[in-house]
């Protein structure tokens, strides 16, 4: 937690996972999360994993189950509630390079929020 709360002060960064959407303040924080049909998440981990398509569905559902169990433990949050996020992706219709200009044009608009407010 300090880790990421050093990194979220000095600004400047991406932090993946770990808890931020919960730990960082909303005001000067962008929340995305991204999201992707099973087929296309199970796809993706045969690839990287090497495994088969059954092997890949477990990994996933295991990931998935210890994922929301480590924000609820640590943070009292559910990570699957969308409202905890500023904007959510479906990669699965979107390239990595749209996600990405989505999301730097979302920052430069928060940004922009920030700097007016101050």
């Amino acid at each position: 937690m300090d880790t990421v709360l050093a990194l979220g002060t000095r600004g400047e960064c991406v932090i993946v996972g770990r808890g931020a959407p919960h730990i960082l303040p909303a005001a000067t924080t962008l929340r995305v999360r991204l999201v992707a049909t099973l087929e296309d998440r199970i796809n993706v981990m045969m690839k990287e994993l090497g495994a088969s398509r059954e092997e890949a569905a477990r990994y996933i559902e295991s990931t998935e189950r210890e994922r929301v169990r480590f924000v609820q433990e640590h943070f009292h949050k559910d990570p699957t509630d969308l409202l905890q996020y500023d904007l959510v992706l479906n990669t699965s219709r979107f390239a990595d390079s749209e996600c990405a200009d989505i999301i730097v044009l979302a920052l430069r608009q928060l940004q922009r929020r920030v700097v007016t407010k101050s």
